[in-house]
């Protein structure tokens, strides 16, 4: 007789089906504690491969369209670190990174990288833009990134929390085709270096909101597709720079 709890086949089953359970906590564990200590990690202490290493695992880099070879040390080297554009002097100054299949909230350590200029993480699956977590990695003293271009254009991100803190530099924010709602974002309107504006197709309502007269170097502005009504309020007319328009009430 075949006494329970036996090495038949059912008990080798049941023994390698926990074993895999306990292989898979494990994994699940320690990737939980390495995203914990490097959001404990100072910004400054961290080098450029390191922030772009933790931005592809935050966007789920392995499944990507053009994943990046992690385990090599050059990060210029664009058949490593595909859409990576670096300075001459080697430091990362922008990330092309549009329709390839990346998802997940983007690392807020992206926004210390001191030489970056332009992001584009256009037409993907990206859920956060990481803004409301940069006070979460930064000390004091570190200064951030001089960002000019971010396009996030067609993805899934519904807030702009955090988006002031780059208002000294960021001049084109582009995210049409995303999942924001309810009233314009105030935030918006601390940007005051932005000449291009585009949050159409989104599900805005209310009214323009009358603080986008203090945003007066931009350029551009593009709000269509959303749910917007009343009028065009006359604070519009501060925007003496204004070039397009486009706004459906």
């Amino acid at each position: 007789k075949r006494r329970h709890g036996g090495r038949g086949r059912g008990g080798i089953a049941s023994a390698a089906a926990c074993c895999s359970s306990l292989l898979n906590l494990s994994s699940l564990v320690t990737f939980t504690i390495t995203n914990v200590l490097l959001l404990l990690t100072p910004a400054a202490a961290l080098s450029e491969k390191e922030v772009l290493d933790h931005l592809y695992t935050s966007l789920n880099g392995d499944n990507w369209d053009r994943p990046w070879d992690t385990s090599s040390s050059d990060i210029c080297n664009d058949s490593k670190y595909n859409g990576v554009t670096c300075t001459s002097e080697g430091n990362v100054s922008e990330l092309t990174l549009a329709d390839n299949n990346m998802a997940g909230a983007i690392s807020p350590y992206l926004y210390t990288m001191p030489y970056l200029k332009r992001i584009d993480f256009s037409k993907n699956q990206i859920t956060g833009a990481g803004w409301d977590k940069i006070d979460d990695v930064f000390s004091a003293g570190d200064l951030l990134a001089n960002i000019e271009v971010i396009d996030l254009t067609n993805n899934l991100i519904n807030t702009v929390d955090g988006v002031s803190k780059l208002k000294d530099t960021l001049e084109g924010l582009h995210m049409t085709y995303n999942n924001l709602k309810g009233d314009m974002p105030p935030e918006l309107f601390l940007l005051k270096q932005l000449e291009i504006l585009a949050i159409s197709e989104n599900e805005l309502s209310g009214k323009i909101d009358t603080r986008l007269g203090d945003l007066t170097n931009l350029l551009e502005f593009y709000c269509y597709g959303n749910k917007i009504t009343g009028t065009i309020p006359s604070e519009i007319g501060k925007l003496t720079k204004m070039q397009i328009i486009t706004v459906r009430v």
